[in-house]
């Protein structure tokens, strides 16, 4: 009786992540003119003999008859009866379709046939009829699989796999799956195959899903045609080049017996291109089709498809309606676009950080590796949770490990800087190959730049050049920025303007933001190949800021603080740094913090512009951590704090400001922040001066005029007071007249110290014109006596 009511129940069976279906069979009509209760035998017990006769008018198809029977042994008390009255109700045969009698029918079967828990399982977790409850199914189908129900512990194995109802659990979703396969579901076949396609549960294996996919193809059921069509597609088991023609017929027939499945594949296969240019209307209309078929993937896609307008007129009702269905049921695709629909602030959804966060979070419990991305994006950037970059680092790469090629580059970043994980080279070049492998243009940009300057791998210049230039050529905006400056400024390459002005605009074309600032500052200086010309400075700005371009506000503002291109306006200054700030430019927080500092399109806000130095340099400003390194030294809107200044100093040191290169030796010379050290100030003066800082140059003449840190050398000090004063740095230029009126590693030649003291007291130097006059009064004294000594 048992497997007779298994392969009779005419219910469809979707899955739990909405890829497989199933239709049971229903045996044809009875060809016997004779009434078929006239065939069933007689037993001592009334209520199995109705059964019998209900069962026997089922099979020649009279369904009014076959309900009445039914209805007698329910009434009777009968299990099988109620069952099956329940399930006449379930389908409309025989009576008027009843789903909440149905219900109450199968709760009263339930407590002796494991095939009522099963359909009361497959009522709660499609909602048919009731409110959908998946962990209601959950329990139901456990109550049938103890009682070995092969579609229970089935549906079982696919809960555990999705995390519908019960914690996923990869280990648990095999054992069901394999144990409902063990048992002849060809389902389960299915459902495995899938698994060793996509990696679920298993690591990918292409000859094990295509021999699952096989096993359900050759029992003729539609979901095993849609399981061979999916490795069609991935290349196994089909010729070069036929995979796509083959999985399309597939999908065809499997959509012939309304296998949701079938609609699904062929509308991916549509959207990506596949058939020939995409037709949104018929992608949207094969995947709603799915989804009223109960796909719960597909359910997703057309919520999002409603709330977007794609292929259909936008409703934000209907979208809504389809994208919770599938989020409540599991589906780890519907969490992430609810996820993503709250980050963005898009698809109807307003912009709520915590609610992306709780979503991401969900779908990434359910092993979506774009759930685990954007939970490392989170995580990283303080998205609705607090920033933890080992938490960033980890999700990065649970979805990088998916092949997830983002991620695989966020992973990469994060070894080559150390964040969140120990810094390490060859580990970032390994994850961005893998990222590039797979034709991601950004990718081979940055593996372009790893071979360009030797990280991780051996520097290869010629090939690096040739990534990046294979991205460029392949449209990606980046990879021409990168192309553009790699021509302009000749790095490993003979310098050419006109050809890095090229890919500059075919950057600003492609509308990348960043190329429109360089193009700007080209226009602003007339560099890079172009002429100066500041009216089209301003619009390319106008252009990146329309781009949401942080960069291009900071840009904004620092033409209105000087003028340039513009009139010289504070206010606006002021507005456009705290635009930048706002929208995270850490050197908008710098810029901004000048302002409050000197009172620049505001009132002067020591305490305002220390809190922005501070946001700064926590954001990798150079410039933000060499100021907050002068506050601390100084006591500018904080207590006076040497070691934290000290510390702020080697920052923006180890990001290449030569001024901080100087502080550093400004320090070590005084003992600020640490023990006197000269050896150690000589050493970060030689740095600065190299770098061209005037002061280091200047504070280096000094160390080898007085022999600190290093030998005594009066030529070397001339010199580099030399290089110094023609930057016109005043001191230097002080220094160098006192080198030649002593005569210190130069001639002495006191018309010519007079000349650097009178350059010094020009570039406001007071001392410098205290010395001139003093020389005056010398001079007038020799002078005076020279003439007493004539009258004598």
């Amino acid at each position: 009786m048992k497997s007779l009511i298994i392969k009779m129940l005419s219910l469809v069976l979707v899955t739990l992540s909405g890829v497989l279906a199933v239709a049971a069979e229903v045996p044809a009509k009875a060809s016997s003119a004779k009434p078929a209760a006239e065939t069933v035998k007689k037993t001592a017990d009334p209520a199995a003999e109705q059964v019998k006769e209900g069962l026997a008018f089922w099979k020649s198809g009279q369904f009014d008859k076959a309900f009445a029977a039914f209805r007698r042994a329910a009434d009777l008390g009968n299990a099988e009866g109620q069952l099956w009255t329940a399930v006449c109700y379930l389908n409309g045969r025989g009576v008027k379709a009843d789903i909440l009698r149905a219900v109450q029918l199968l709760r009263l079967a339930s407590a002796s046939s494991s095939d009522a828990q099963y359909l009361l399982g497959r009522i709660y977790l499609d909602g048919r009829g009731v409110t959908p409850d998946a962990d209601e199914a959950i329990k139901f189908f456990r109550r049938a699989a103890a009682g070995d129900n092969i579609n229970a512990i089935y549906m079982l194995g696919l809960a555990y796999r999705d995390g519908v109802g019960t914690p996923r659990n990869e280990e648990n979703a095999l054992h069901y799956l394999n144990k409902a396969l063990d048992r002849g579901s060809m389902y389960a076949a299915a459902a495995l195959a899938e698994c060793y396609l996509t990696g679920r549960c298993v690591p990918k294996n292409g000859e094990k899903a295509l021999k699952y996919a096989r096993m359900a193809f050759d029992a003729g059921i539609p979901q095993g045609k849609c399981a061979l069509a999916s490795c069609y597609l991935a290349g196994f088991g089909c010729e070069a080049g036929q995979g796509g023609s083959q999985a399309e017929k597939l999908y065809r027939e499997a959509m012939k017996a309304n296998c949701p499945a079938g609609y699904f594949g062929l509308s991916r296969m549509q959207a990506e291109g596949r058939l020939g240019k995409a037709d949104p209307s018929q992608v949207f209309a094969n995947t709603k089709q799915a989804a009223d078929l109960g796909h719960v993937e597909a359910a997703a896609l057309t919520g999002q498809y409603f709330l977007t307008g794609y292929g259909t007129p936008v409703n934000r009702m209907l979208g809504e309606k389809y994208l919770l269905r599938s989020a409540s049921f599991g589906s780890a695709e519907a969490q992430y676009l609810l996820g993503r629909a709250f980050m963005q602030g898009t698809a109807g959804y307003p912009r709520d950080p915590k609610r992306a966060f709780d979503a991401f979070l969900r779908a990434s419990d359910l092993g979506h590796a774009g759930g685990h991305y954007f939970l490392a994006v989170c995580y990283l950037n303080g998205i609705g949770i607090r920033q933890d970059l080992e938490k960033a680092a980890h999700f990065a790469e649970l979805a990088a490990q998916h092949g997830n090629a983002a991620a695989q580059i966020m992973c990469g970043t994060l070894y080559l800087r150390g964040a969140g994980v120990d810094a390490n080279p060859k580990v970032a070049f390994d994850w961005i190959k893998l990222a590039a492998e797979q034709k991601n243009t950004a990718a081979m940009t940055m593996l372009g730049d790893f071979y360009l300057n030797g990280i991780g791998v051996q520097a290869d210049p010629a090939k690096g050049i040739e990534l990046i230039r294979n991205a460029a050529d392949a449209g990606d905006a980046g990879a021409q920025y990168t192309l553009a400056l790699i021509y302009a400024d000749g790095i490993r390459v003979p310098q050419d303007l006109r050809l890095g002005l090229q890919y500059l605009q075919k950057s600003v074309d492609a509308g990348n933001a960043r190329a429109m600032s360089l193009m700007a500052l080209y226009y602003r200086d007339g560099a890079g190949g172009q002429k100066l010309d500041h009216k089209k400075m301003m619009q390319c700005l106008r252009d990146a800021e329309a781009l949401n371009s942080a960069e291009a506000m900071r840009y904004l503002g620092i033409c209105y603080y000087r003028g340039q291109g513009v009139d010289a306006d504070p206010a606006q200054a002021f507005k456009y740094f705290k635009k930048a700030a706002d929208a995270g430019d850490a050197d908008g927080y710098f810029w901004m913090g000048l302002c409050y500092q000197k009172g620049v399109g505001t009132q002067v806000n020591n305490r305002q512009a220390f809190a922005s130095y501070v946001r700064a340099a926590d954001r990798g400003s150079v410039e933000g951590a060499l100021a907050l390194g002068l506050c601390c030294k100084d006591g500018i809107g904080t207590q006076v704090n040497l070691v934290r200044a000290l510390s702020n100093f080697k920052k923006a040191a180890s990001g290449g400001s030569a001024e901080a290169l100087y502080y550093l030796g400004v320090c070590a010379c005084n003992g600020l922040g640490g023990p006197v050290d000269y050896p150690a100030a000589f050493r970060y003066f030689s740095e600065s001066a190299k770098k061209g800082n005037s002061y280091g140059q200047y504070s280096l003449g000094c160390c080898y005029e007085q022999g600190n840190g290093v030998g005594k050398d009066l030529k070397l000090a001339a010199a580099w007071y030399q290089e110094a004063a023609s930057r016109k740095n005043a001191y230097a230029v002080y220094a160098l007249g006192r080198c030649y009126e002593e005569g210190w590693g130069v001639p002495r030649d006191e018309v010519r110290a007079k000349m650097e003291y009178q350059r010094a007291a020009k570039l406001g130097l007071l001392f410098a014109k205290d010395k001139l006059k003093a020389m005056e009064d010398l001079q007038a004294l020799v002078d005076k006596r020279a003439e007493g000594g004539d009258g004598e």
